[in-house]
């Protein structure tokens, strides 16, 4: 598929990043947008066979996020200014096939690109170790019985659900397991997204088993 150029949208609008993804995808159709409220409705409009994003601050996470839960069909690959682990697996689980530093060169993007079209997922070692780490520890911890909207989130969600649940602020919870607040608000982001909550108080009383089900929600 990478032999054929490609149509690819980048929502971002950092000068230096965008030249080198510019020289990275010079045989393929790129599309450039600034991050915004309209990016999601753009990426359909655009049909694009590819999605990338620059994060760099607490709303461009909450657009990566909201957009690799949405667009499950189109490869998202993120580049991050200031990238972690704790963000890539928050990216990757919500469906997202590529994380890596915003800093990367031309030709390992262009690299990443193909490997992503090519079906595979781009991320550091050690985002990988850490997901398989998480992952056992989560098959051998199994699961309670819970509402059922619950068990859409990963075992990091769930752990900052329960405390913002006890009143935590998104710094208590950062201070509490070792993450930065914008890793936080990702988390945050995603978990209201397949709770189907918009709100800290919904959030809550899902906790408690006193947020009924909405109406198009499966039990």
């Amino acid at each position: 598929m990478t032999d054929s150029a490609l149509r690819i949208l980048t929502i971002g609008k950092d000068s230096d990043l965008l030249a080198r993804l510019y020289q990275a995808l010079e045989h393929h159709t790129v599309t450039s947008v600034a991050p915004n409220a309209d990016a999601s409705a753009l990426a359909e409009q655009h049909r694009a066979d590819m999605i990338i994003v620059h994060v760099n601050d607490d709303d461009s996470v909450d657009l990566a996020v909201s957009l690799a839960l949405t667009h499950e069909g189109t490869p998202l690959f993120v580049l991050d200014d200031h990238p972690e682990d704790e963000m890539g697996r928050v990216l990757i689980k919500a469906g997202a096939r590529g994380y890596a530093s915003a800093g990367l060169e031309p030709e390992v993007i262009a690299g990443a690109v193909g490997d992503i079209m090519n079906g595979e997922l781009w991320m550091p070692r050690s985002v990988m170790q850490s997901m398989m780490h998480e992952l056992t520890a989560e098959n051998e911890a199994g699961q309670g019985h819970e509402d059922p909207r619950l068990g859409l989130l990963t075992k990091r969600e769930r752990e900052v659900v329960q405390l913002v649940a006890k009143g935590a602020s998104n710094k208590d919870v950062a201070d509490q397991l070792g993450l930065t607040v914008r890793t936080v608000k990702a988390h945050m982001t995603s978990a209201f997204q397949k709770t189907g909550t918009s709100a800290r108080l919904e959030l809550s009383l899902l906790v408690r088993g006193e947020l009924p089900l909405k109406t198009g929600l499966s039990a």
